[in-house]
């Protein structure tokens, strides 16, 4: 964002690239390179290991390749689009998962809304490339910045991060305090047979972690 607004001072263009573009990239690339490793690290984190390090792993090369295919090649863009769109829908679909075990309204309504926009935001990634990749482009750069920055920003993003602050403020509460009514509460209780006794347990309802 600093380098577009550079660019618009001095009427300069970077890497052939009009202002407009520089700086669209600039606050895609906040969201893409932020928000989004974030909200994944809090689904993969109560993932399995394997498929969380995968899904890390497509994530965090798709974003780079991205922006390096942007600058110099579109094949190089394609590869990183397919790359992100699989880390994206792991995240998405993993997420609803977890959510659909949220006992709290509000979270799995912020929850599921992230993952439904971030599907509609990379449906429009992949045809805006595909479209780079045969230069037949059927989406214009600012029906893109509209949909896919609308969907993603504030769709995704605003509403992952705020679905799970949610989640860490039960995640983080001190041992022994139970949570408040107002609160997510990702746990399931479970009876079991102990000594002839039907004894309460509550176990974690997210795979890989305990509380």
């Amino acid at each position: 964002m600093v380098l577009g607004r550079g660019c618009e001072e001095r009427d300069l263009e970077a890497f052939g690239y009009s202002c407009d573009i520089v700086r669209l990239t600039g606050v895609h690339f906040h969201f893409a390179g932020l928000g989004l490793p974030v909200i994944a690290a809090n689904v993969v984190k109560r993932l399995p290991r394997r498929i969380g390090w995968t899904i890390s792993a497509a994530v965090l090369l798709g974003i780079p390749l991205v922006g390096v295919g942007i600058v110099a090649s579109p094949t190089i863009e394609i590869v990183g689009v397919i790359l992100l769109t699989l880390g994206c829908v792991s995240v998405a679909g993993y997420q609803i998962w977890l959510a659909a075990r949220a006992n709290e309204p509000a979270t799995l309504i912020y929850l599921c809304v992230s993952s439904l926009a971030l599907f509609v935001g990379m449906t429009l990634a992949v045809i805006y490339a595909w479209g780079e990749f045969t230069n037949h482009q059927r989406l214009p750069i600012p029906t893109m910045a509209a949909a896919h920055g609308l969907a993603n920003g504030l769709g995704f993003t605003l509403c992952g991060l705020l679905g799970w602050r949610r989640v860490a403020n039960v995640d983080g509460r001190p041992a022994g305090q139970a949570p408040t009514p107002s609160l997510p509460v990702i746990f399931q209780a479970r009876k079991e047979e102990a000594g002839g006794e039907v004894a309460p347990k509550m176990k974690y309802a997210v795979i890989g972690q305990q509380p």
